[in-house]
């Protein structure tokens, strides 16, 4: 840092790096582990896509969007690059699984939804838009009366929660919650 003893904080990502110094820790090589990982991530992404097109009900059309995203020479690019995006999209694919389930059952979304879509924020902040977006038909639900707005409760703090505790880590580490 320019000035000595200044706590600065050089990521964006605080569940990647989380991830990254737990595989170090365990003495893992750095370059080796974020790459094994971002494969992992990848392969966890095409899956829970491959399902939500299955759970939508796509028919034979079921896994040409994994099959798109696993030929995408973005999507191989960073799955190898031992960055974050292929955890981002594996936890957005988780909630949008999810999401789907809970919509399927005829049930508010739930907590897992929302763990899942807070994964993606804390490992690339501007996939945090995913769960104003997901709240929505929810929303619209409540204000028309078909749901309480008590059911939506668990989803809105499991996401909130982590995101509060993370910026709560972030402002005593460092000084700063932004």
């Amino acid at each position: 840092t320019f000035n000595d003893g200044e706590r600065v904080e050089g990521f964006s990502n605080p569940c990647w790096t989380l991830c990254e110094a737990a595989l170090l820790r365990l003495g893992m090589d750095g370059v080796a582990a974020m790459k094994l990982l971002g494969l992992s991530c990848a392969l966890s992404a095409v899956l829970l896509v491959w399902r939500l097109e299955e759970r939508l009900g796509l028919g034979g059309w079921a896994g040409l969007g994994a099959l798109w995203a696993a030929s995408h020479p973005s999507f191989l690019m960073y799955a190898s690059s031992g960055m974050e995006a292929p955890m981002a999209a594996a936890a957005l694919a988780a909630g949008a699984l999810a999401l789907a389930r809970a919509e399927a059952a005829g049930r508010p979304p739930g907590v897992g939804a929302a763990l899942a879509l807070a994964l993606a924020a804390l490992t690339r902040p501007e996939t945090g838009l995913a769960f104003p977006i997901a709240l929505l038909p929810w929303a619209w639900r409540v204000l028309r009366g078909k749901i309480p707005w008590r059911s939506l409760v668990p989803f809105v703090l499991a996401f909130a929660l982590p995101l509060a505790a993370a910026a709560l880590a972030r402002g005593l580490y460092f000084g700063t919650t932004v």
